[in-house]
């Protein structure tokens, strides 16, 4: 049987444990593999961490709620580079072509960081992001534009029961809001979370 490999992943080397990393992008350009770890800011980016380059460069992929596409900053103490333009180049149409996968992926782990606050009122959701943390923003769904006829009364459907708070959870395997988790698989409804969390 073929071995499976798995993104994340545990590396003991001399006694050491190193942290759980994320590769997301793998060889991009070749030798270069971007990511994050299992404590980082909470702000989307992406960093290098295979060992020759481990957080030598960075890419912020968010602002304000709003996607992006900025490389950090130099820190005085050289602990971020700046990143050369060819290896910029092909990171920022990888980011383009991948991006719901990278957004995915960060939204489970942001839902595994708790950096995702859920509250339900009524038909309405509101998602607060990074809700202890300078990055803070709010988004809403509404559940009568997902689902109009549990709230219209003149929709044809019957009987008509709203979705009801602890119906409404977050689901890190799926990146999305999970309707009616209480059900079988085939019968609960997901709403993808990254095109509500960041706008154009």
């Amino acid at each position: 049987m073929a071995k499976v490999s798995t993104s994340t992943h545990r590396v003991v080397r001399r006694g050491r444990t190193k942290k759980p990393v994320a590769v997301i992008l793998k060889n991009v350009p070749p030798g270069y593999d971007w990511g994050w770890y299992s404590r980082e800011d909470p702000r989307m980016h992406l960093q290098t961490v295979d060992d020759k380059h481990k957080r030598l460069y960075k890419v912020w992929l968010e602002r304000n709620g709003k996607r992006a596409f900025e490389p950090a900053i130099s820190k005085a103490d050289g602990q971020i580079d700046a990143i050369p333009k060819k290896i910029l180049d092909r990171l920022e149409k990888a980011v383009a072509a991948k991006r719901s996968h990278v957004e995915a992926r960060w939204v489970s782990l942001m839902i595994a960081q708790q950096w995702i606050r859920l509250n339900v009122s009524g038909s309405l959701i509101t998602l607060t992001v990074y809700a202890n943390y300078p990055t803070r923003f709010t988004r809403t769904v509404d559940l009568a534009q997902v689902f109009p006829g549990l709230y219209d009364p003149s929709y044809p459907t019957s009987p008509k029961k709203p979705i009801r708070p602890e119906e409404v959870i977050l689901s890190r395997d799926l990146a999305a809001i999970e309707i009616w988790p209480q059900k079988d698989i085939a019968d609960r409804h997901h709403i993808f979370l990254p095109p509500i969390l960041w706008r154009d």
